[in-house]
């Protein structure tokens, strides 16, 4: 049942987040979007920030799930493909939190939970460059700029899928897959070549 309410109190933290921004929303904005007491939100965080913490690490962890459970004799660009894909598929499920993760993190980059997202993201596309590498798949490249790159891209596609799906009609699940699309198409050539 505990996991459940810090659920309901996350799903509804994302909600008030979106709809006010993270300085601008409330405990007491989210404890009633929750339609729960202040106090049992004290019961699951320490303060708001504590909440947006939370909400980083449950999507890291949903982002580390997938990755490990990649067969590890795929070859890397496959590898890479299927992430991006799957990143892009949870961002279609999810508009809201993708927001929350691009907004809210340049915002507050010094909150650990954050900045464990980004450094553990970087670190595994660093990890794929190295591996491509390796094996002889990749061009020789600085492993961990690339990694960099790689993430910074990633960030940006995400963006500009939730600005485009903002101004048309267009169903957010296209724009993401022609973005992973892309994505990985950038991506490849610079790595092959």
């Amino acid at each position: 049942m505990a996991a459940n309410k810090k659920d309901i109190i996350r799903q509804a933290a994302i909600e008030v987040i979106v709809d006010s921004g993270f300085h601008a929303a409330t405990t007491d904005a989210i404890a009633a979007r929750a339609e729960v007491s202040v106090g049992t939100i004290y019961n699951y965080f320490r303060n708001k920030e504590a909440i947006l913490e939370h909400i980083f690490q449950v999507e890291l962890g949903r982002r580390i799930d997938y990755l490990s459970s990649l067969p590890e004799d795929l070859p890397v660009l496959e590898k890479l493909e299927l992430f991006l894909q799957w990143h892009f598929g949870i961002i279609a499920q999810d508009p809201a939190t993708g927001r929350i993760l691009l907004r809210e993190r340049s915002n507050l980059i010094n909150l650990p939970a954050i900045r464990e997202y980004m450094d553990t993201m970087t670190g595994y596309l660093t990890s794929l460059v190295e591996e491509g590498m390796q094996k002889g798949q990749f061009r020789q490249s600085n492993a961990a700029l690339t990694g960099a790159i790689m993430f910074g891209a990633l960030e940006a596609a995400v963006r500009q899928s939730i600005m485009a799906w903002e101004k048309t009609n267009r169903p957010l699940d296209l724009i993401t897959q022609e973005a992973a699309q892309e994505l990985f198409l950038f991506f490849s050539r610079s790595l092959l070549e």
